[in-house]
């Protein structure tokens, strides 16, 4: 009643409209004419001219399409086509949709569901004015003609959810357990928080409604008591999912699975360790012997102290197994005998006795013998040298392993007991020949020169071809070595006439003048040298030193320039060396420089102008006591170190060192120990044409080429000259 109330006509005009025909408008008043552009012949509320004109409609027919509205009303209330019943095509009539459903007579849809009005009205029987008729969030339309719910239930499967909502969270609004988990789905989003579309929301093998109705775990923790192995596998190993550690062992039962272990068994490989203990303490649960070194765990742990997951506790590469049952070592102790060389090695190296410090009784331990000494062991004389190995290493240093220590011919045991030369020196004088050379040739290993004849014994076997244990090979007379200065044949005895040389003259005063009063402040020493060598030896010579033409006898001398702390001169002390004797043991150089001539120096009765020391300087109080009372040395050879400094100091002047200097200047050497020379100098040699005769002006004209590093130098006049300082308290 209500839907027939909202239109503006009566049922009877409704009724008279649905006769057999619309009723003729009644003819107009008598007398009256009417307008031909106003006339409505029918009385449907249009002109005719209007239906004739514009609508094409039946000007003598109020209804032209029957549909039960005038044509008038079609077009100016309901604006449907007065030519057709049906405007919209809906299968409604446009009387039925405007006067009697509600519905639009203009729109196929009225609601726009989807449906159009005769299907909502006719067929399915929902709301043609409400696109949603049951009110679940979905269009009618979507849910008879594509999903299949019932448009007139909210939630079609009963599962809480309204259908809408169903596909919002994507389940199927036709099933109530979308996933199939036991559970509705609008139990899985409100109230378990699980998810509707997964059987299984946490993955862990089990369906989330039986999580909740039959095991109690929780359907959104794959792990419930987070042992590391999830519910699912819980139940396929019969373990208890609510408790971390099934067995009580101390190991989680996923630790357990993970490592193979079984968590419902304390002692996996029933070795008497607890699975806690051997996880923890990194032996094998699954094991009873984790190392392979031949002992259980358990008797590892308890019964020997050894290390149950290291074959070798105590790392000497023998198995604890193997010491224990084979060789009787301790398993726990490196080096059992405490010898310094590891039981493995012992036996499997040395072939030693593990038990015995001193496996060849020779005092020495056998780790030392191995490590230190590089001896055997197992053997006294490790090399057959006669002697012993603790007498090698101990005593005298030679090595245990070579019979001749310094690879000089003669074996240790014959150097120490025979010959008394030393097995770590291989030329005890320092002539380059070697120990047992000098054996062999009866000279003296000991002497440079062992029959005093000047020349080096090496030189007299290498160079001359005279016999270096006889001074005068030829028997003519003279010496070797004066022979090869003065460049007589040392083979042949005639040429062995003699020269006169000058009587000694002792220039110097006896005794020492005593000094003033301490006032020198000395810091350095250089030195000067003028003498002649004759035979090995410094002598008298005859020199005209101012030109005149008269010859006059002078002492080979040596002088030491003493500077202070500012290298000022402050004075000089000269000797004579007519004492110097030839080197009786070769020196060493600082920059190992052959030495053509070495001699030991005996310096006494110094001339001095020093004054007394400065006690404060920690030097004698007279400068001749450093110098008388030292072990000192003088010596000629290559040039050292200065060489660098004459060679720059002879270009300033335009010199050639090449040509005027490098063929002639030597070296000269000074040693305060007579051990290792120092170079302090360099100078000159110059020829003596006549027997102890020098230059009176020396030039390179006269000068002697330096001779090869083997020689000695030819007997000549020198003149050194200062050139370098040494620090006094240095020597």
């Amino acid at each position: 009643m209500d839907r027939i109330a909202l239109f503006p006509v009566t049922l009877a005009a409704f009724l008279a409209a649905c006769s057999s025909g619309p009723v003729d408008p009644p003819p107009p008043p008598p007398g009256q004419v009417e307008d031909e552009l106003t006339q409505d012949s029918d009385g449907d509320g249009l002109t005719d001219a209007d239906e004739i004109n514009v609508h094409k409609t039946d000007p003598h027919h109020p209804d032209t399409d029957g549909d039960g509205l005038f044509d008038g009303e079609e077009v100016d209330v309901w604006e449907t086509d007065p030519n057709e019943e049906d405007t919209d095509g809906d299968g409604l009539h446009d009387f039925e949709e405007a006067m009697v459903e509600g519905t639009s007579a203009i729109k196929f849809d009225t609601d726009g569901d989807g449906v159009n009005d005769f299907q909502e009205l006719r067929i399915f029987e929902t709301d043609p004015l409400r696109p949603d008729t049951d009110g679940d969030g979905l269009d009618d339309g979507v849910e008879l003609l594509e999903l299949g719910t019932d448009p007139f239930r909210k939630d079609t499967d009963k599962d809480g959810l309204y259908d809408g909502q169903e596909l919002g969270w994507g389940t199927d609004p036709l099933v109530a357990d979308t996933d199939g988990d036991g559970l509705l789905d609008a139990e899985e989003i409100y109230v378990y928080s699980t998810d509707p579309k997964l059987s299984d929301s946490d993955s862990d093998g089990l369906l989330d409604g039986d999580e909740i109705f039959v095991h109690n775990t929780d359907p959104n923790d794959w792990d419930t008591d987070d042992d590391g192995l999830i519910d699912g596998d819980e139940l396929l190993y019969g373990t208890d999912p609510f408790e971390v550690d099934s067995d009580f062992d101390g190991v989680a039962d996923g630790v357990e699975v993970a490592n193979g272990m079984d968590p419902l068994d304390t002692d996996t490989d029933d070795d008497g360790l607890d699975d806690e203990w051997e996880f923890y303490n990194g032996t094998n649960p699954l094991n009873v012997d984790t190392d392979a070194d031949g002992l259980l765990d358990y008797d590892e742990v308890f019964s020997y102290g050894t290390n149950p997951a290291a074959s070798d506790t105590d790392g000497d590469n023998l198995a604890d197994g193997a010491e224990l049952n084979q060789y009787g070592t301790d398993p726990r102790d490196f080096d059992t005998d405490n010898d310094g060389l590891d039981d493995g090695s012992e036996l499997l190296v040395y072939q030693t006795d593990p038990h015995d410090v001193d496996t060849d009784g020779d005092t020495l331990l056998d780790g030392a013998e191995a490590y230190t000494y590089f001896s055997s062991p197992t053997l006294v004389d490790t090399d057959g040298d006669s002697l012993s190995d603790p007498d090698e290493v101990l005593v005298y240093g030679t090595h245990p392993q070579k019979p001749d220590t310094d690879d000089d011919a003669l074996t240790d045991y014959d150097e120490v007991h025979v010959h008394g030369t030393d097995p770590l020196v291989d030329d005890m004088d320092g002539d380059t020949l070697l120990d047992g050379e000098e054996i062999t040739l009866q000279t003296d290993p000991y002497h440079v020169d062992s029959d005093a004849d000047g020349l080096r014994d090496a030189v007299e076997v290498n160079v001359t071809l005279t016999d270096p244990a006889l001074g005068d090979t030829d028997l003519g007379g003279i010496d070797d070595g004066p022979e090869v200065g003065r460049g007589d044949d040392p083979l042949t005895g005639a040429d062995d006439a003699s020269c006169n040389y000058p009587a000694p003259v002792d220039r110097y005063d006896p005794g020492y003048v005593p000094p003033p009063a301490p006032t020198a402040h000395p810091f350095y020493v250089a030195m000067d040298l003028k003498g002649y060598i004759n035979g090995g030896r410094f002598e008298d010579y005859y020199q005209d030193r101012n030109g005149d033409g008269t010859v006059e006898s002078y002492s080979s001398e040596l002088t030491f320039r003493i500077y202070n702390s500012l290298q000022l001169e402050i004075c000089r002390i000269t000797y004579d060396l007519s004492d110097a004797v030839a080197a009786q043991l070769a020196w060493g150089t600082t920059g190992n420089t052959p030495l053509y001539n070495a001699f030991d120096l005996e310096l006494r009765d110094g001339i001095s102008t020093c004054k007394a020391t400065d006690p404060a300087r920690g030097l004698p109080t007279d400068l001749r006591d450093l110098f008388e009372n030292g072990q000192w040395g003088l010596a000629i050879g290559d040039l050292d170190d200065i060489e660098p400094a004459l060679k720059v100091d002879v270009a300033s002047k335009g010199k050639l060192w090449a040509q005027d200097y490098a063929p002639y200047v030597m070296g000269v050497f000074l040693t305060a120990d007579r051990r290792t020379a120092h170079e302090i100098s360099w100078g000159w040699a110059y020829d003596n044409s006549v027997c102890g005769t020098a230059p009176a002006q020396p030039q390179a004209a006269n000068a002697v080429k330096l001779p090869a590093s083997t020689l000695t130098l030819p007997d000549a006049y020198i003149e050194a000259y200062s050139f370098k300082m040494l620090d006094l308290n240095s020597l």
